[in-house]
Parts: C-alpha cells; structure tokens; sequence
C-alpha cells in the first residue's frame, strides 16, 4: 500500500507555539525501522500547519527488501548481459512445458525447478541461482565453448573449462540489480565450492559420492550440471552434479552439462510484488 504523511506530536497534541520536524516511522520486516523527514509543524499560534520539506506531497511504497525472504523463494529476474531468448528469464535448455523441464546431457535425467531462486543470503544481500539450468556447456580440447564437444579440453588443464563457465553465467547478469550496480566476477559467477557450502553447510570434496545431499532442492534438481570448480585430486576433472546417483562427482570436460548462474543482487533490491511461489514469484525492484 501507499502512506501519504502522517503528523506527530508529543502526547498527540499540537503545541501552542513553536517549530518541529516531523518525521514518518515505518515499521518494516528487517532489523532496523525506516524513518523519513516529512517538514515541519507549527505551534497553533502559528496556524498548526504542516509545512512539506519540498513543498511537494511524499509517498512512500511499503515494500521489503528481498534479502529478507525465505531460502528457495522464487523470483521474477531476467539477465541482460548477453544472454539469449527465454533463458534470459530462467527457462531451462529444451524446455517444453512445466511438466517436461528441459535437460542437459541426457533427456533421461529432467530438471525439475525453473526460474530463478534464492540460493542464500549473506552480508545483507541476496543470491539468486538458476533453478534448473539455462543452457548446456562443454569445452573442446582446445579450450572452445560449445553445446557438443568431443574431447577434453587440453590447453590448460581444465582452466579454460571453468573459465567458459563463469564467462557464460555472467551473460546471466542484469546491473539494474547487480551488486555494485554493475557485471563483473563480483556479481556473476557459476556455481563454485563456497555456494555449495552457503547451502548445504558442507564442501564440494566432503560431498563427493556420499549420499544425503540430495534433500536440498537448491542442490538436487533433477538434471545434471557444473561446479565451477576444480576437483583437487585430479586438476583435469571438475565437480559435477550426477543425477542418477543424486551426489556430487567429477567429470572431464567434453561432456555437456548443465550452468548455474549465481547473482549477487544489491542490498536494496524491494519486492514490489508477488508471493515467491513458482506460480506466482516476488516481483523486484532496486531503487
């Protein structure tokens, strides 16, 4: 809703003379409540009026800040970094229908999230993570992207695969809401080791071939994907999400996977709609 202004006064009564601030309190959803400077009022004596500050009326949105929201939350986002059609917006690679997700790799194995969501908060922003997986990556063996590839990469030691990775997720950024106001490696990035931890509590290597992590819905979607991140015990391999066996594994780079965009919004970002539902996701702004 919209407040217009709102006077204050000790005791709820207008002094008989004298000037005053007036200020509007708002209770909101975060730790702290938000105060605005109305003008000033003054005393009966002379007139009791309100005097705007830019002799003009205020209105303030009542909203909340996204960073406030429930884990898993989905939000309406669209990228605008060079990122292509629909995906833009979240929708899987071979999409088709809410009931038939879309899959990388294997059309056996479907997503079963689309969209984006809240993957976590930290330091007073949100991050939001493609809920499934926009497009499918691979890198050849000469260190090119692509859809379909027939050998690892071999240019330098898999460097190049993750390099495409994260190039590809930054395509996903939109810096009306980026953290810094801008796209960068400090705003989009695909999923590495430390969102694996901000979610589950645990590292990519505690998590290899061990069963359990399948119960986060962030982390088990159904499909296969990437880590941007190297497996430490062999620098030829990277981390991978394997559906079939729903725990983390590793795999060369030939193999077209799945990306997963990470975003780090701003710390202003308002919800101005929506109820964070699939059906019916939190509407955003960032004034």
């Amino acid at each position: 809703g919209y407040l217009k202004y709102s006077t204050y006064q000790p005791n709820g009564v207008i002094p008989s003379n004298g000037k005053y601030e007036v200020s509007l309190r708002i209770d909101n959803h975060s730790d702290n409540d938000v105060s605005i400077k109305i003008g000033v009022s003054y005393g009966l004596e002379n007139g009791g009026d309100l005097e705007l500050s830019d002799n003009s009326h205020w209105f303030l949105e009542a909203s909340d800040l996204l960073s406030d929201m429930a884990i898993g939350s989905y939000v309406k986002y669209a990228g605008n970094n060079g990122c292509t059609g629909k995906s833009c917006r979240g929708q899987n690679a071979n999409y088709v229908s809410d009931t038939d997700m879309g899959y990388c790799y294997n059309s056996s194995y479907k997503y079963n999230a689309n969209g984006w969501r809240i993957a976590y908060i930290k330091d007073g922003t949100a991050y939001l993570i493609s809920a499934g997986s926009p497009e499918c990556v691979c890198t050849n063996s000469n260190g090119s992207v692509g859809k379909s590839c027939s050998s690892n990469e071999t240019t330098a030691g898999l460097s190049k695969h993750i390099a495409n990775l994260n190039a590809k997720a930054l395509t996903y950024c939109n810096s009306t809401y980026a953290y810094g106001g801008k796209c960068d490696s400090a705003s989009a990035w695909n999923m590495v080791d430390a969102d694996f931890q901000a979610i589950t509590g645990a590292t990519l290597s505690t998590a290899y071939n061990t069963s359990g992590y399948d119960s986060y819905s962030l982390i088990n979607n159904g499909g296969f994907y990437w880590f941007a991140t190297f497996n430490s015990s062999n620098t030829f391999t990277a981390f991978d999400w394997y559906p079939g066996e729903r725990y983390v594994s590793y795999n060369g780079s030939k193999y077209s996977h799945g990306i997963r965009p990470v975003l780090r919004l701003a710390a202003s970002v308002l919800i101005t709609g929506g109820s964070g539902t699939y059906k019916d996701p939190y509407i955003i702004s960032n004034r």
